[in-house]
Formats: structure tokens, C-alpha cells, sequence
């Protein structure tokens, strides 16, 4: 395994029965790069989301049902900005470093040097652009004025994500995922502290300022840490390939961005939706149970953060393995999705009820919502795939398909309030997962020949 002092851990703290396993592991390149970067990835993702999992939650108890409800419909509204500040330079960054990294150390100046610039310039407008649009989202979508001063510092999180996209991007494409970590770690324990001590001061805005804080320290500590990395690599980002870097980032990461902002639109609008109908209350209910989603995906990205890299630098260099290592790498996340969602589902009322005493009578929110969550596994797995290959207007149209699922089933639903709305999630999941396996098995068949 690649990481300093992974393999004694592994055997330290493993049964007997599994060092035949290790060994196996240790053998095998794929197997070793998988499991170091995985290790690594989870380590500081599992501190980071777990840290913000618990600060929200205090939260929610410090602020109350209703006013937790406005923070989770802006912290909804800007996850939706997030795709258009970010252009999708995170995932175009780790595929193309990833590509070039053994061959053209040239390619790659200029692939960081023409990323940074992108969403520096896009992060900064989109930025702008929010915080002069606030009044008339708070006041005609949400229908509620008075969180227009929570919208705007809000925003100031979009340029930071853009960046913070993208400085993980080249760690991730030279997987360097201890790096990542670190970042993760540092940042999580500061937003523990900032969001709660915050929120006891300002209440609702002060859970924003302290999302804020949280992630100028990840940026900080990531830019740090790439900056070190690329001198190692003996990597100085140049304005230079202007013309082909430009046409491998948007010929990839164009059709990674349109393929992000309409899901992200059709989440936002039905969370909006909901909040108009419902109110803030069935709001609070429904955020407080997507934090365990968005918990569960955050934790499998982290540990799936090393596929992208290694099934780009497969097919670039071993189409042979590519087709196998894909089969095995699916059917060890359907059953770790199977085991998650079950244990969820059965401490469901347990969970929610952290949330407050109001909370845990919508426990069966959270069972569907870990339903999405295991669906949105396997589908995060396959886009990998497609992405590996290039094809990302496949991951596009079929993300669009299910927005306008989602959409179509939440305008039916959102009469039954969070619950309707989890309904609407798992059936538009359910669809995407099925046409991802249909356009991933024809395209690994094609390109393999197999």
C-alpha cells in the first residue's frame, strides 16, 4: 500500500483472518492505489462530515425547528449556485492531471494554470451575482425578505467552493489523498467550533458565518498543500497549451457542468417547493434527514475520490483490466449500499430524534432518504466510468432526464410534506441508477471489444 505506515495498520488492527486479504491487496498495483487512496480519502472525509454533522445538529437545537428551516433552504440555494461558481474544474482537473501525470508534466502546467483562472473569474461573478440577486430570490421564490441577509453572506461561500474544487482536483489526480486529509481534518474541527459558538451568538446567520470560516480554512490548507505537491512534481502552473487545454477542460468539463446544474436546479426547486407549501418546519425535517444523504455520499465520494484516476489511467494504459476491476469495484459498493441503507433504516427514529423531540416522529423521512442515498452510490460509481471514458454528455442527459423526474413527481408529492418529497428523491434515483447500468454496460462492452 502507497501510504507511509498503511500497511502496519492494516495488520495491527485486523484480525488474522484478513491478512490473506491484505497480502492479496499488497500484491496487486490496482488493489494497493484503490485501498491507500480510499483509506486516506475516508479518514479525513468521515472527520470532516462527521464534525459538520455534529455542529448542525446543536444547531438545530440552539436554533429551534423554524429558523433551522431557513438555514437548510439557504444552504439548499447556495448547493445549487455551487455548480455554476465551480464550472466543474474539480472532476476535469483529476481526470486530465490523472491522464498526463506519467507523460507531459507541460500539459499539466497549463491544465492547473487555465482551471484556477476559470473558476477564480466564474466563482467571482457567480458570487457577485447572488449577492445582487438575494432581495429578489428570498422575496419571490422563497417568499420570506427577511433571509436575504443570510443569502448574501452565503455567497461569499461559492467563490471559496470553486476554489476549493479545484485545488482538491490535482491532489486527487496525483492521488495524494493523505494531503486531502489533512485539509479535511483541520477544516472539520474548525467548523465544529465556529458553527456552534456562532450560532449561540447570531443564531441562524451565525451558522452561516461559521459554514463560511470552515471553508476558508479548507481552502487555505489545501492550497498550501498543492502548491507543496506541484513543487515535488517539479510543476509550475504557466499560461501555456492555451488553445488544447482549453479543449480537453471544456470538451470534458462543459458538458461535467451542464450535467451538474440541472440536477442542483431541480433540487433547489423542489426544496423551495416544499418550503412554500409546507413551510419552514416540514423544512427542517426534510434537511435534517438529507444531512444523513448527503453525509453517506460525501463519505463514499471521499472513498470513490481514487476511482476517477485509476479508471482514467486504466483505460488509458490497461483496457485489458479496465471491464474486470469495474465489475468488482460495482459489486463491493451494491453490498457496502445495502448494508448502509438497512442500518439506517433501523435507527432511523434514533437519528432523527438528535435532531429534537419533533424530529423522530418523521423517522420514516430518513428511510427513504437512505433508500436515495444507497441508489446514489451505485450511481455515482457508474458516472465515474462514463467519465473516465469522456462520455459525459451521457452523464448529462441522464441527469437531466431525472431533474425533470424529480420535478414532476415533487409538484405531486410535496402536498404530503418531507415525506412526499423523499418519495420524489428515491423514485428520480431509482430511474438514473437504471439508465446509468444500461449506458455504462453497452459502453464498457465497446471500448474493451469484449
Amino acid at each position: 500500500m502507497r501510504e507511509v505506515g498503511l500497511k502496519k495498520l492494516a495488520y495491527k488492527f485486523s484480525p488474522a483472518v484478513a491478512h490473506p486479504v491484505i497480502r492479496r491487496v499488497e500484491r496487486s498495483d490496482i488493489a494497493s492505489r484503490l485501498a491507500g487512496g480510499a483509506f486516506w480519502s475516508l479518514v479525513g472525509r468521515v472527520v470532516s462530515r462527521g464534525f459538520l454533522l455534529v455542529s448542525l445538529i446543536l444547531a438545530a437545537r440552539i436554533l429551534g425547528q423554524e429558523e433551522y428551516g431557513r438555514v437548510g433552504i439557504v444552504r439548499s440555494t447556495i448547493g445549487t449556485f455551487m455548480i455554476f461558481a465551480s464550472f466543474s474544474m474539480s472532476i476535469t482537473t483529476t481526470k486530465f492531471i490523472a491522464q498526463y501525470r506519467n507523460t507531459s508534466k507541460s500539459h499539466i502546467s497549463g491544465i492547473v494554470f487555465w482551471s484556477l483562472l476559470v473558476v477564480v473569474v466564474a466563482g467571482s461573478l457567480v458570487t457577485l451575482a447572488l449577492i445582487g440577486l438575494s432581495p429578489f430570490i428570498a422575496s419571490q421564490f422563497i417568499n420570506d425578505l427577511s433571509i436575504s441577509p443570510m443569502l448574501k453572506l452565503a455567497a461569499c461561500i461559492l467563490f471559496l467552493v470553486a476554489l476549493e474544487g479545484v485545488l482538491q482536483g490535482v491532489l486527487a489526480g496525483y492521488e495524494s489523498f493523505g494531503k486531502i486529509a489533512l485539509a479535511n481534518t483541520v477544516s472539520g474541527i474548525t467548523g465544529l467550533v465556529g458553527i456552534i459558538l456562532l450560532a449561540q451568538l447570531l443564531g441562524g446567520l451565525g451558522v452561516i458565518l461559521g459554514l463560511l470560516l470552515r471553508m476558508a480554512v479548507q481552502v487555505m490548507a489545501l492550497g498550501a498543500l498543492v502548491f507543496r505537491e506541484l513543487r515535488v512534481q517539479g510543476i509550475r502552473p504557466a499560461p501555456i497549451h492555451k488553445r488544447e487545454s482549453f479543449k480537453m477542460l471544456f470538451s470534458f468539463g462543459l458538458p461535467a457542468f451542464l450535467g451538474g446544474i440541472v440536477p442542483s436546479i431541480a433540487f433547489w426547486a423542489s426544496a423551495v417547493l416544499l418550503t412554500r407549501e409546507a413551510g419552514y418546519e416540514q423544512m427542517a425535517i426534510f434537511d435534517a434527514a438529507n444531512q444523513f444523504r448527503a453525509g453517506i455520499l460525501t463519505l463514499h465520494s471521499a472513498a470513490g475520490m481514487i476511482l476517477l484516476p485509476v479508471f482514467s489511467n486504466m483505460f488509458e494504459k490497461e483496457k485489458s483490466r479496465y471491464e474486470r476491476v469495474i465489475g468488482k469495484v460495482l459489486t463491493i459498493n451494491i453490498v457496502l449500499a445495502g448494508m448502509i441503507f438497512a442500518g439506517i433504516a433501523a435507527l432511523s427514529p434514533f437519528l432523527m430524534g438528535l435532531f429534537g423531540e419533533k424530529y423522530a416522529l418523521s423517522w420514516h423521512v430518513l428511510v427513504f432518504i437512505a433508500l436515495t442515498a444507497a441508489l446514489g452510490i451505485g450511481c455515482d460509481i457508474l458516472k465515474k466510468v462514463l467519465a473516465s471514458q469522456g462520455r459525459m454528455w451521457v452523464n448529462f442527459f441522464t441527469g437531466l432526464i431525472m431533474a425533470l423526474i424529480l420535478m414532476g413527481t415533487a409538484r405531486l408529492c410535496v402536498r404530503y410534506g418531507a415525506f412526499g418529497l423523499s418519495i420524489s428523491y428515491t423514485t428520480a434515483s431509482t430511474v438514473l441508477l437504471c439508465m446509468l447500468l444500461y449506458y455504462t454496460r453497452t459502453s464498457v462492452k465497446y471500448k474493451t471489444g469484449n
